[in-house]
């Protein structure tokens, strides 16, 4: 099977195989243990509500029980006694949003009615929460999730560091840094797209060398993306990957993935298997459930994007509402804005004054031109939305770490006059 396009249709085709077979044998796993799981998680989680604020309290420092609450209960409601829920998705929604009590009502009610149904996701999450929940709550999940995303962070540091430098893994950590790490790790819903994208780095130094599957990877990663990410930060498991690869590339001498034709080929790829995905799963609960999957994920993409308007929500399809979210996420309170614009002013006086220093010229500022092109993808995801990006910008805005870390690597290549083995 030489020609790409079978190539993609065979690995996209064995994805949707692997993640049904995934779903069902999660769905096979004994019933009680993870109920038992769930519902002490929902007698903590109801004392704590929707929001718990850790830190300073602004919303960037908000947990998500919210979404949390919802995870534990799509957990809870696959079962192979109802082989229909691992395609259907039921919601139980006593209370008008508020999922917390919801769940709580939900795992000590006697006869639990589904209210209605989350068919357009494939919340792949259940295969492996569904597993954990067999031997821990939701509490001792964050306990071992926070290690295991640490963990990760600092094995990817240490792997940037060895095949890269020690200031491009500083300036990869300073990127996760801004986005309060501490918040992260602690939520399954806010934790699933970095746990991706620092797997897949930690993989990236062997497959560097394997160019011809550049676009088999990406179309995994926007695979299995859809498949677990519950729509937190999508883009972080394109981006940071693909700005590590770039370095690596560069790192030996090759020039493959420079071009702004390889980085959209590249996105596409994503792309592809990003959409693909989510349009595999509404057809799956179309045709095998009495559930209109279709419907369900079209609909809630018309209003979405803004083709059609919520009644009552119709300031937060503004573009401007959404761009002044994102900067208040970065530093919600007045001191911290300050401090955050000076430090803007400060690096572009200091990025300045070197490359005048180098005498970087048009052709330098040039060569790296895709890191910027990168840098800008998250800012373009979340303004070609802005109704979920003004609502959910506190959590959404976290995707800007891939902007911080490829536009510092752009500066710091530029002012070592394009060189990847840059000055000790």
């Amino acid at each position: 099977m030489k020609h790409p396009l079978a190539q993609y249709c065979a690995a996209f085709l064995l994805s949707v195989i692997i993640a049904m077979g995934l779903l069902f044998l999660a769905a096979c796993l004994p019933q009680g243990p993870i109920d038992t799981h769930v519902a002490e998680s929902a007698d903590i989680m109801v004392q704590e509500g929707c929001y718990p604020a850790i830190a300073d309290g602004n919303h960037t420092s908000w947990l998500d029980n919210y979404t949390d609450s919802i995870i534990l209960a799509e957990s809870k409601a696959m079962t192979i006694s109802q082989p229909e829920t691992i395609l259907t998705n039921p919601l139980y929604r006593t209370v008008e949003d508020d999922p917390v009590t919801s769940l709580y009502d939900y795992v000590h009610s006697d006869n639990p009615q589904p209210t209605g149904s989350y068919a357009r996701y494939w919340m792949g999450f259940r295969s492996v929460m569904r597993f954990l929940l067999l031997f821990l709550n939701h509490y001792q999940i964050r306990r071992y999730l926070s290690i295991a995303v640490l963990g990760l962070w600092a094995a990817v540091i240490c792997s940037i560091a060895t095949h890269i430098h020690p200031k491009a893994a500083f300036l990869f950590a300073l990127s996760f840094i801004f986005v309060r790490p501490y918040i992260v790790v602690m939520s399954p819903h806010f934790s699933c797209c970095f746990l991706i994208a620092f797997l897949t780095m930690l993989l990236l130094p062997k497959l560097a060398d394997q160019g011809r599957y550049d676009g088999l990877l990406f179309l995994e990663l926007g695979i299995i993306t859809m498949y677990f990410d519950f729509y937190s930060t999508p883009l972080v498991t394109f981006g940071l990957p693909f700005v590590y690869l770039y370095l690596l590339r560069r790192k030996q001498g090759r020039g493959d993935l420079t071009t702004l034709g390889r980085l959209l080929r590249s996105v596409a790829a994503w792309l592809a298997g990003y959409v693909g995905m989510w349009f595999a799963k509404m057809i799956l609960t179309t045709v095998f459930t009495d559930v209109n999957g279709l419907e369900n994920g079209l609909v809630s993409f018309i209003y979405r994007l803004g083709i059609k308007k919520s009644q009552g929500a119709e300031s937060y399809y503004s573009l401007f509402k959404a761009v002044r979210a994102i900067w208040f996420a970065l530093y919600s309170d007045g001191a911290g804005k300050v401090i955050l614009s000076v430090a803007i002013l400060a690096a572009v006086i200091v990025i300045c004054i070197v490359f005048a220093r180098r005498r970087v010229g048009l052709a330098g500022l040039k060569e790296h031109f895709v890191l910027l092109v990168v840098a800008a993808l998250p800012l373009v995801w979340m303004l070609a939305a802005p109704q979920p990006t003004a609502i959910h910008y506190w959590f959404q805005y976290r995707s800007i770490a891939v902007s911080f870390w490829s536009f510092g690597m752009y500066c710091l290549l530029i002012a070592n006059g394009g060189k990847i083995a840059l000055p000790e």
